[in-house]
């Protein structure tokens, strides 16, 4: 879903804190894997789709959450479209 609106840096700050207390009390669980490449042993960012539900989180693996902000119009299902594309992509091996 396009966000429609710029988040301000006190807003993010916020936000953030609100996501680490949720994970350090255990109320919300990060995964082991990127919700979008499924990449393991990787530094995960949380991504809000919508500001307005705090603890409403994917979590990214850096790549693959610069790539969701670059199409942030696109809908969440469109967004793993492109992803899976990607990775095709990139495991494609040329056969000689």
């Amino acid at each position: 879903m396009f966000h429609g609106w710029v988040i301000g840096a006190k807003d993010h700050v916020r936000l953030s804190g609100v996501v680490k207390k949720a994970v350090d009390s255990r109320r919300l669980v990060k995964p082991v894997a990127c919700q979008g490449c499924g990449k393991t042993n990787t530094m995960l960012n949380g991504h809000h789709e919508d500001y307005s539900k705090p603890l409403d989180i994917i979590w990214f693996c850096t790549s693959c959450h610069k790539r969701r902000h670059i199409h942030a119009a696109a809908t969440l299902e469109e967004f793993k479209s492109i992803l899976a594309r990607k990775i095709a992509l990139d495991n494609f091996r040329m056969p000689f």
